[in-house]
């Protein structure tokens, strides 16, 4: 969604503020498991508003390659009780932006908005994120936006080396996987296989709710308690392996298409 020039301005200097005055930023663990960031910053009447989930590519194989990426698409699509137009125009018209993004081991979503509607704020992103309503007629018309964005990324020579680099760089491990998932996965998706993925992963015990900026800090925990906390902790399924068995050789992987800029990719894993 387009950003509100406003919102951005000011909330650079409070994100470099929050930066400067919390160097370890303080992390509560709810009894079901649900952790929490709650930073009070008056540096600019801005709030952001995030939750993130420990989901991503690396939970996805074989036909769900690219689940996750598609659900996060979905997310605000509506509820049982407010659509997606709804969802645009409280976030829109009070000077927000709403945005997500899937990466290989997280999904995460967020709502800045100025700090006086941090509540309804609070609930739309809540709410998005905790009971979608995946509406069929959206599912379809996501599938064709996943499937173009696939379309552009093919014809991008940078990302087409970008995934034949991670492809040769692990060998057993799910990082080799495209986040966005393949034409053929995303054709033959299902959204039963969708509500899955969000049962399983889109619990407590996997979730982060951050919330920096000019609001008070116990109102906000207390939000965050009375949405949250009643949540019953899930049973995850079994962690990926994301360990790569040792290699003894540099291996190099020439990786050549008809373009007319050369491009060299290079790098190797490690302990973090």
């Amino acid at each position: 969604m387009r950003p509100v020039r406003l919102v951005l301005a000011l909330l650079v200097p409070m994100t470099l503020a929050v930066a400067r005055n919390h160097a370890a930023f303080p992390v509560k663990t709810l009894p079901n498991g649900l952790r929490t960031v709650v930073v009070e910053d008056h540096a600019s009447p801005v709030v952001s508003l995030q939750i993130w989930v420990r989901c991503g590519g690396v939970n996805e194989a074989g036909p769900t390659s690219g689940v996750s990426h598609f659900l996060e698409h979905m997310i605000f699509k509506g509820t049982d009780k407010i659509s997606a137009n709804e969802i645009s125009k409280i976030v829109e018209s009070n000077g927000g932006s709403i945005n997500a993004a899937t990466a290989g081991e997280t999904t995460h979503y967020y709502i800045d908005m100025p700090s006086n509607k941090w509540e309804q704020a609070f609930d739309v992103l809540s709410q998005s994120v905790l009971r979608p309503s995946f509406p069929p007629a959206e599912f379809e018309k996501e599938r064709k936006v996943i499937l173009e964005e696939i379309k552009r990324r093919n014809d991008d020579p940078q990302s087409d080396l970008w995934d034949g680099f991670l492809e040769a760089l692990y060998t057993q491990t799910p990082y080799r996987q495209r986040v966005i998932g393949s034409v053929k996965t995303i054709k033959e998706m299902t959204r039963d296989r969708m509500v899955d993925q969000h049962r399983l992963y889109y619990v407590p015990n996997n979730m982060v709710v951050v919330v920096i900026g000019d609001v008070k800090k116990k109102a906000v925990e207390k939000r965050i308690k009375d949405v949250f906390g009643v949540l019953p902790r899930g049973t995850l399924p079994p962690a990926p392996n994301l360990i790569e068995p040792p290699r003894k050789t540099t291996m190099f992987a020439p990786f050549v298409e008809p373009r007319n800029r050369p491009i060299w990719p290079l790098g190797s894993w490690g302990p973090l």
